[in-house]
Protein backbone atom coordinates (compact mmCIF):
# COMPACT_ATOMS: atom_id res chain seq x y z
CA UNK A 1 0.00 0.00 0.00
CA UNK A 2 1.32 3.47 -0.86
CA UNK A 3 2.40 5.40 2.23
CA UNK A 4 0.93 8.86 2.95
CA UNK A 5 3.17 11.59 1.62
CA UNK A 6 5.49 13.03 4.26
CA UNK A 7 5.14 10.06 6.57
CA UNK A 8 7.20 6.98 7.15
CA UNK A 9 5.81 3.79 8.66
CA UNK A 10 8.02 1.60 10.82
CA UNK A 11 6.92 -1.94 11.69
CA UNK A 12 8.88 -3.87 14.27
CA UNK A 13 9.50 -7.51 13.46
CA UNK A 14 8.19 -10.17 15.85
CA UNK A 15 10.75 -11.43 18.32
CA UNK A 16 8.43 -13.60 20.39
CA UNK A 17 7.79 -10.82 22.90
CA UNK A 18 4.09 -9.85 23.22
CA UNK A 19 2.92 -6.66 21.48
CA UNK A 20 6.02 -6.11 19.38
CA UNK A 21 4.23 -5.84 16.02
CA UNK A 22 3.33 -2.20 16.60
CA UNK A 23 3.18 0.45 13.91
CA UNK A 24 4.78 3.84 14.36
CA UNK A 25 3.90 6.80 12.16
CA UNK A 26 6.79 9.28 11.95
CA UNK A 27 6.47 12.74 10.41
CA UNK A 28 9.48 13.65 8.26
CA UNK A 29 8.85 17.36 8.70
CA UNK A 30 5.70 18.76 10.23
CA UNK A 31 3.93 21.97 9.29
CA UNK A 32 4.76 23.60 12.65
CA UNK A 33 8.48 23.00 12.05
CA UNK A 34 8.24 24.41 8.51
CA UNK A 35 6.44 27.51 9.79
CA UNK A 36 8.90 27.86 12.69
CA UNK A 37 11.80 27.79 10.21
CA UNK A 38 10.25 30.63 8.16
CA UNK A 39 9.50 32.71 11.24
CA UNK A 40 13.01 32.06 12.57
CA UNK A 41 14.47 33.42 9.33
CA UNK A 42 12.21 36.50 9.43
CA UNK A 43 13.16 37.21 13.05
CA UNK A 44 16.91 36.78 12.63
CA UNK A 45 16.92 38.84 9.43
CA UNK A 46 15.28 41.74 11.24
CA UNK A 47 11.96 41.51 9.41
CA UNK A 48 10.31 40.98 12.80
CA UNK A 49 12.26 43.22 15.23
CA UNK A 50 12.51 42.51 18.98
CA UNK A 51 9.22 43.30 20.69
CA UNK A 52 7.08 42.59 17.61
CA UNK A 53 3.74 41.13 18.73
CA UNK A 54 2.85 37.83 17.08
CA UNK A 55 -0.79 36.76 16.98
CA UNK A 56 -2.04 33.31 16.06
CA UNK A 57 -4.88 34.70 13.94
CA UNK A 58 -2.67 36.97 11.84
CA UNK A 59 0.08 34.41 11.32
CA UNK A 60 -2.42 31.68 10.47
CA UNK A 61 -4.01 33.89 7.81
CA UNK A 62 -0.64 34.93 6.37
CA UNK A 63 0.71 31.36 6.23
CA UNK A 64 -2.56 29.67 5.27
CA UNK A 65 -2.39 27.24 8.19
CA UNK A 66 -4.46 26.52 11.29
CA UNK A 67 -4.06 28.40 14.56
CA UNK A 68 -2.97 25.16 16.24
CA UNK A 69 -0.10 24.92 13.72
CA UNK A 70 0.92 28.49 14.54
CA UNK A 71 0.67 27.77 18.27
CA UNK A 72 3.02 24.79 17.98
CA UNK A 73 5.46 26.75 15.77
CA UNK A 74 5.60 29.50 18.39
CA UNK A 75 6.31 26.91 21.09
CA UNK A 76 9.27 25.68 19.02
CA UNK A 77 10.60 29.24 18.71
CA UNK A 78 10.06 29.79 22.42
CA UNK A 79 12.36 26.84 23.17
CA UNK A 80 14.97 28.48 20.91
CA UNK A 81 14.62 31.69 22.91
CA UNK A 82 13.50 33.66 19.85
CA UNK A 83 9.99 34.46 21.08
CA UNK A 84 8.60 35.06 24.54
CA UNK A 85 5.21 33.64 25.49
CA UNK A 86 3.48 35.55 28.29
CA UNK A 87 0.36 33.79 29.63
CA UNK A 88 -2.83 35.84 29.29
CA UNK A 89 -0.87 38.52 27.40
CA UNK A 90 0.44 37.10 24.14
CA UNK A 91 3.61 36.35 22.22
CA UNK A 92 6.34 38.72 21.08
CA UNK A 93 9.78 38.49 19.53
CA UNK A 94 12.27 38.21 22.39
CA UNK A 95 13.87 41.42 23.62
CA UNK A 96 17.35 40.57 24.84
CA UNK A 97 18.62 42.45 27.88
CA UNK A 98 22.18 43.41 28.76
CA UNK A 99 22.25 40.45 31.12
CA UNK A 100 21.06 38.12 28.34
CA UNK A 101 23.87 39.26 26.05
CA UNK A 102 26.44 38.86 28.82
CA UNK A 103 25.21 35.36 29.69
CA UNK A 104 25.16 34.25 26.05
CA UNK A 105 28.73 35.51 25.64
CA UNK A 106 29.87 33.68 28.77
CA UNK A 107 28.25 30.46 27.55
CA UNK A 108 29.90 30.89 24.14
CA UNK A 109 33.31 31.40 25.71
CA UNK A 110 32.89 28.27 27.83
CA UNK A 111 31.85 26.15 24.85
CA UNK A 112 33.92 27.63 22.02
CA UNK A 113 37.18 28.01 23.92
CA UNK A 114 36.97 24.35 24.91
CA UNK A 115 36.03 23.41 21.34
CA UNK A 116 39.05 25.32 20.03
CA UNK A 117 41.30 23.33 22.36
CA UNK A 118 39.79 20.05 21.15
CA UNK A 119 40.00 20.96 17.47
CA UNK A 120 43.62 22.13 17.81
CA UNK A 121 44.71 19.06 19.76
CA UNK A 122 43.26 16.59 17.26
CA UNK A 123 45.30 16.09 14.05
CA UNK A 124 42.24 14.49 12.48
CA UNK A 125 39.89 17.46 12.99
CA UNK A 126 38.53 18.64 9.65
CA UNK A 127 38.89 22.37 9.09
CA UNK A 128 37.44 22.63 5.59
CA UNK A 129 34.13 23.82 7.06
CA UNK A 130 35.58 26.87 8.84
CA UNK A 131 37.58 27.74 5.71
CA UNK A 132 34.44 27.61 3.54
CA UNK A 133 32.59 29.86 6.00
CA UNK A 134 35.56 32.25 6.13
CA UNK A 135 35.43 32.59 2.34
CA UNK A 136 31.68 33.21 2.56
CA UNK A 137 32.24 35.84 5.25
CA UNK A 138 34.87 37.55 3.09
CA UNK A 139 32.46 37.88 0.17
CA UNK A 140 29.61 39.06 2.40
CA UNK A 141 31.80 41.75 3.99
CA UNK A 142 32.94 42.99 0.57
CA UNK A 143 29.31 43.34 -0.53
CA UNK A 144 28.17 44.66 2.89
CA UNK A 145 25.32 42.14 2.96
CA UNK A 146 24.45 42.22 6.65
CA UNK A 147 22.22 39.14 6.83
CA UNK A 148 24.87 37.11 5.00
CA UNK A 149 27.60 38.47 7.30
CA UNK A 150 25.68 37.26 10.34
CA UNK A 151 24.98 33.91 8.69
CA UNK A 152 28.62 33.32 7.71
CA UNK A 153 29.86 34.47 11.12
CA UNK A 154 27.62 31.96 12.87
CA UNK A 155 28.48 29.29 10.31
CA UNK A 156 32.19 29.79 11.00
CA UNK A 157 31.80 29.23 14.73
CA UNK A 158 29.35 26.35 14.28
CA UNK A 159 31.76 24.59 11.94
CA UNK A 160 34.46 24.67 14.63
CA UNK A 161 32.05 23.07 17.08
CA UNK A 162 31.40 20.35 14.50
CA UNK A 163 35.14 19.94 13.87
CA UNK A 164 35.61 18.69 17.44
CA UNK A 165 33.70 15.52 16.60
CA UNK A 166 31.88 15.90 19.93
CA UNK A 167 28.19 15.69 19.07
CA UNK A 168 26.99 16.76 22.51
CA UNK A 169 29.21 19.81 22.52
CA UNK A 170 27.70 20.80 19.18
CA UNK A 171 24.22 20.11 20.56
CA UNK A 172 24.79 22.40 23.55
CA UNK A 173 26.05 25.17 21.26
CA UNK A 174 23.15 24.66 18.84
CA UNK A 175 20.68 25.22 21.69
CA UNK A 176 22.08 28.76 21.91
CA UNK A 177 22.30 29.39 18.18
CA UNK A 178 18.91 31.09 17.87
CA UNK A 179 19.75 33.65 20.54
CA UNK A 180 23.29 34.10 19.21
CA UNK A 181 21.81 34.85 15.81
CA UNK A 182 19.27 37.21 17.38
CA UNK A 183 21.84 39.35 19.16
CA UNK A 184 24.31 39.33 16.24
CA UNK A 185 21.51 40.55 13.97
CA UNK A 186 20.51 43.34 16.36
CA UNK A 187 21.74 46.68 14.92
CA UNK A 188 24.24 44.67 12.85
CA UNK A 189 25.36 47.70 10.83
CA UNK A 190 26.46 49.51 14.00
CA UNK A 191 27.64 46.47 15.96
CA UNK A 192 29.91 44.90 13.37
CA UNK A 193 33.32 46.47 12.80
CA UNK A 194 33.87 45.33 9.24
CA UNK A 195 37.46 46.56 9.28
CA UNK A 196 39.37 43.67 10.74
CA UNK A 197 36.40 41.29 10.94
CA UNK A 198 37.74 38.85 8.35
CA UNK A 199 41.28 39.10 9.75
CA UNK A 200 39.99 38.30 13.24
CA UNK A 201 38.46 35.09 11.92
CA UNK A 202 41.65 34.26 10.04
CA UNK A 203 43.55 34.56 13.34
CA UNK A 204 41.24 31.99 14.94
CA UNK A 205 41.57 29.59 12.02
CA UNK A 206 45.38 29.90 11.98
CA UNK A 207 45.50 29.35 15.74
CA UNK A 208 43.61 26.07 15.46
CA UNK A 209 45.69 25.02 12.46
CA UNK A 210 48.84 25.60 14.51
CA UNK A 211 47.76 22.61 16.61
CA UNK A 212 48.50 24.60 19.76
CA UNK A 213 45.49 24.16 22.08
CA UNK A 214 46.50 27.15 24.25
CA UNK A 215 46.95 29.48 21.29
CA UNK A 216 43.62 28.38 19.80
CA UNK A 217 41.75 28.78 23.07
CA UNK A 218 43.16 32.27 23.64
CA UNK A 219 42.30 33.39 20.10
CA UNK A 220 38.65 32.43 20.55
CA UNK A 221 38.43 33.87 24.06
CA UNK A 222 39.82 37.25 22.99
CA UNK A 223 37.61 37.43 19.90
CA UNK A 224 34.36 36.69 21.71
CA UNK A 225 35.23 38.97 24.66
CA UNK A 226 36.14 41.92 22.42
CA UNK A 227 33.07 41.58 20.20
CA UNK A 228 30.82 41.23 23.22
CA UNK A 229 32.25 44.38 24.83
CA UNK A 230 31.40 46.35 21.69
CA UNK A 231 27.87 44.98 21.55
CA UNK A 232 27.24 45.62 25.25
CA UNK A 233 28.24 49.24 24.76
CA UNK A 234 25.86 49.53 21.80
CA UNK A 235 23.10 47.91 23.87
CA UNK A 236 23.60 50.51 26.61
CA UNK A 237 23.50 53.36 24.09
CA UNK A 238 20.33 52.08 22.43
CA UNK A 239 18.66 51.42 25.78
CA UNK A 240 19.61 54.90 26.98
CA UNK A 241 18.26 56.49 23.81
CA UNK A 242 14.95 54.66 24.11
CA UNK A 243 14.54 55.76 27.75
CA UNK A 244 14.95 59.43 26.76
CA UNK A 245 12.45 59.44 23.93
Amino acid sequence: MEQPKGKMEIVQQSTGIPSVNRKFSVERETLPHQLAAKLRLAITRGEMPPGTRLTETTLAAQAGVSRSTVREALRILSKDGLVTIVPMTGVHVTILTLQDVQEIAEARIALEVYAARLAASSPSSKLSGPLDELNRLTEAVKARRWADIVDADIGFHRSFMAATGNSRLLQFWSSLEGQIRLYLSYHAEEAYELTGLVDAHKVMLRAVRSRSPERAAEAFRIHIAQRTARRLELWRQVAGGERHR
